[in-house]
């Protein structure tokens, strides 16, 4: 019998080494595996959200710690009377600091929620539930904008060419 000389298969122990040190590194750097499998089945935004709880908390960690730091770099430069004149030495504590996260949205979600919404809410309050919409006060008068000047230039089918009322006025003179 020469099976000592038969290499051992060691391919399911390495691959279930490497699954259980890929899931540690994720575990222990407290961020979340986008190529998980459960990940990507449950793509709700409720799972996002659960998902991205502590990178974000890192994130805003770290975006404290920033404001901090901001904070003492330009009290140091502002407090140089070459580099800004002594009347306007306090003005580095006027200063504010925005910091943007990319978060994933499910925005499929967002918007049947803001089309079930109508009529039961404002639209204002409507248009804030989309996470694609940065200032709903801007959107909204965007959106009369568009409104009053589809009234004053309404569209004119013609079959396959669509044009304005001024354009067909136009034409005819």
């Amino acid at each position: 019998d020469i099976n000592f000389l038969d290499k051992p298969s060691s391919d399911t122990t390495q691959e279930n080494l490497l699954d259980r040190l890929e899931r540690l590194i994720y575990q222990m750097s407290m961020t979340y595996n986008a190529n998980d499998e459960s990940f990507s089945n449950n793509a709700s935004g409720i799972s996002l959200e659960f998902k991205m709880q502590n990178p974000r908390n890192l994130a805003q960690a770290k975006a404290r710690k920033f404001k901090k730091a901001y904070a003492q770099m330009y009290k140091m430069i502002f407090s140089l009377p070459t580099n800004v004149p002594a009347n306007k030495a306090k003005e580095w504590f006027n200063l504010e600091y925005t910091f943007d996260f990319n978060i994933p949205r499910n925005i499929k979600d967002e918007a049947e929620t803001a089309q079930k919404l109508e009529g039961i809410v404002s639209r204002e309050t409507q248009l804030g539930v989309l996470s694609i919409v940065p200032d709903v006060t801007q959107e909204m008068e965007r959106i009369k904008d568009e409104e009053t000047e589809e009234r004053l230039n309404p569209q004119v089918d013609f079959g396959k060419f669509t044009r304005t009322t001024e354009e067909v006025t136009e034409e005819h003179e």
